[in-house]
């Protein structure tokens, strides 16, 4: 029986080891590749590229200005120097910066500084007491002048066209005027106007006022001799709304010839011909001959002994000054010599200008003449 039982036994163990434990699910790795994702290429572009655009050079922004007829409905004075001998009147325009300034190259430059000689007659921003400068332009031109801390002004070579010319690099010229007789000359910039000669018609000139906020042109003076350069005529501004100005009548080409063979004292009784020539070193056979040596001072000379000739000894005045406010239309005058310029003012009464009243210098609407 013990065998027995141990037979089974054995038996019922074997089999209960050789029971198959439960199935599980594969997990075999896959064989199958995932598909093929071609790389994305990118072709490079053939079309230009654009850059982005940029503005081209500006001036500086500068404080919005009055309406032309709100800032000429008020009388704005130059202040007057007093510190010196005579009176002056003191209008000075700013300047691009403390040591900074626009000049026209000339001769003294190349000499005393080194500027280039190739650049003579062009107009310049001036750096560092004259050592450095840069072109505002590489044309040449006539005459220049300061005008804000942004621009100057300048007249054409040709003395046509009255041209803004910016401090700013880049910044291309702009025409504030042109003359179709070619006779600009003296600008002058105060406060916000520009003053100028220019001319009215083929015969006359005129002084003209022009407005720099919004480009405003007034003639305020016309029928005044023609010159190129204005030489006979000179200005004072003693306001935005008031003028003082000058007028000198020298003898002509045609004074000189009809005395060129007349003897005078002021010579050694020596007729002008003979004393020219002989001064000069070269026969000058006509007065027009004379002018062409471009001897100034001898011209002065000559010029003083006809004035006193033709003006002076006939009781005629050479010069005439006059001043107008043409916001209230005062108008004054007195008058004088060329060759007594700026010296001896004789008033309207036919009376001259008192040592006392000397201190006016060339303000002689102050005498109290006029004070009156």
């Amino acid at each position: 029986m013990k065998k027995t039982f141990a037979t089974l036994l054995i038996l019922a163990l074997l089999l209960t080891g050789c029971t198959a434990a439960p199935a599980q699910e594969s997990t075999a790795p896959s064989t199958t590749l995932p598909a093929k994702t071609e790389p994305v290429t990118t072709t490079p572009s053939t079309a230009p590229v654009t850059k982005p655009a940029t503005e081209p050079p500006t001036e500086p922004p500068t404080e919005p200005a009055e309406p032309y007829d709100t800032y000429f409905a008020t009388e704005i004075p130059c202040r007057i120097d007093t510190s010196g001998s005579w009176y002056s009147l003191d209008y000075e325009t700013p300047q691009a910066g403390p040591d900074e300034f626009a000049w026209l190259v000339q001769n003294f430059h190349v000499r005393q500084f080194n500027w280039k000689a190739e650049d003579l007659g062009r107009p310049v921003l001036t750096f560092t007491g004259c050592q450095e400068y840069r072109l505002l332009s590489e044309n040449t031109v006539a005459e220049i002048t300061n005008a804000t801390l942004s621009y100057c002004v300048a007249v054409s070579e040709d003395r046509g066209a009255l041209l803004r010319l910016s401090y700013t690099e880049g910044v291309e010229p702009v025409t504030l005027y042109t003359d179709p007789y070619g006779r600009i000359s003296s600008p002058k910039v105060y406060d916000q106007c520009l003053f100028f000669i220019a001319g009215v018609d083929e015969t006359t000139n005129g002084i003209y006022r022009y407005y720099l906020p919004d480009g405003t042109v007034d003639l305020l003076v016309k029928d005044l001799p023609a010159t190129k350069d204005g030489d006979n005529i000179r200005f004072q501004i003693v306001s935005n709304v008031t003028l003082a100005w000058t007028v000198m009548e020298k003898p002509t080409l045609q004074d000189m010839e009809d005395y060129w063979e007349t003897e005078f004292q002021a010579f050694g009784g020596k007729t002008a011909h003979a004393f020219f020539s002989e001064v000069i070193g070269k026969d000058l056979p006509t007065a027009a001959d004379f002018l062409a040596t471009d001897e100034p001072e001898r011209r002065h000379q000559y010029e003083d002994v006809l004035e006193f000739l033709l003006y002076q000894g006939n009781d005629k005045y050479s010069v005439h000054y006059y001043y107008e406010n043409f916001l209230t239309g005062e108008t004054l005058e007195a008058y004088g010599y060329v060759r007594r310029l700026f010296d001896d003012y004789y008033y309207p009464d036919g009376t001259m200008r008192p040592k006392e009243e000397y201190s006016n210098g060339m303000l002689w609407w102050l005498d109290s003449y006029y004070q009156k």
